[in-house]
């Protein structure tokens, strides 16, 4: 929480939660397969499937 993760390469991390209201995310970047570590707190299922 209130961390800076500003231009931050996450793309090849996982099992992250990162709240983008608390953080400063600017520019950071993140992969598709991790992007459900941003939308955790909505509690939205998200499927790989089209």
């Amino acid at each position: 929480m209130r961390t800076n993760l500003e231009k931050a390469d996450l793309r090849t991390a996982f099992n992250y939660i990162i709240d983008p209201e608390l953080n400063h995310i600017k520019k950071a970047r993140f992969s598709l397969r991790g992007i459900s570590g941003l939308l955790a707190k909505y509690n939205i299922d998200i499927e790989e499937n089209f």
